[in-house]
């Protein structure tokens, strides 16, 4: 198990910097944690990892870093540890939002915040094929919404459902968790890779944003939660 970022409190440092970000790399292995070494010996550390990394498992048993930072890059975990720049996500750093492995190797990032003007979240999807040479990240069809802290889920058909999430740029903390009125999106999306279209699906009743969830049920419907008091699926 691989245990990378995280955060801790410096309370020796001044006032607004005394969270710090960990860059320590470490493996749990038969009952021991291990620090990722490069050649030399020396603890493998990359000052400036995102807080949530978007982490998956490449074919070839490199970790690859999708996000949140637009510097994609794989990370070699067996001795010794290395990083290997992959190349840049043409929309920037977004956070808060799914990034999913949708077939072997191939990987989609799907809207996200961080618009320095306005907060607003973009629309605009992003796939990159870890397999192909070269590696490059490739604008794909946006949805119809755009969305921050919105979910996404790989169907056993290999389509990407996306349900939830905020359009506003507004509210508390610049358009964290915009839950003014209108702003949550209440309609799921699902995208297929053989067509790159999304289709729009049917509606929750209510708003499923910061801390909600989608789980895919063994009768192949999936439950919508969190976020609020309720839970449905359809």
């Amino acid at each position: 198990m691989l245990v990378l970022s995280g955060s801790y409190v410096d309370p020796t440092r001044p006032p607004g910097k005394q969270q710090i970000v960990a860059d320590l790399l470490q493996v749990w292995e038969n009952d021991v944690w291990k620090t990722i070494r490069t050649g030399d010996g020396t603890p493998l550390n990359f000052i400036g990892l995102p807080l949530y990394p978007r982490v998956h498992i490449a074919s070839d048993g490199r970790v690859f870093m999708s996000g949140t930072n637009d510097r994609t890059l794989l990370l070699k975990t067996s001795a010794p540890g290395e990083w290997t720049e992959v190349g840049f996500r043409g929309l920037g750093n977004r956070d808060y939002c799914p990034a999913l492995i949708y077939k072997t190797d191939k990987i989609i990032y799907i809207g996200g915040g961080n618009d320095a003007n306005t907060h607003v979240p973009t629309a605009q999807v992003e796939t990159i094929d870890l397999g192909a040479n070269p590696r490059q990240w490739r604008k794909r069809t946006p949805m119809s919404f755009p969305r921050r802290q919105h979910n996404g889920l790989v169907l056993p058909d290999g389509t990407v459902l996306v349900t939830g999430g905020s359009r506003g740029g507004g509210g508390l903390n610049n358009g964290f968790n915009d839950l003014q009125a209108g702003e949550p999106v209440h309609i799921a999306e699902l995208w297929d890779p053989a067509t790159d279209h999304w289709t729009e699906l049917a509606a929750e009743s209510v708003d499923r944003c910061y801390h909600a969830t989608t789980v895919l049920l063994p009768d192949a419907t999936v439950l919508s939660a969190g976020a609020v008091s309720t839970a449905r699926t359809y």
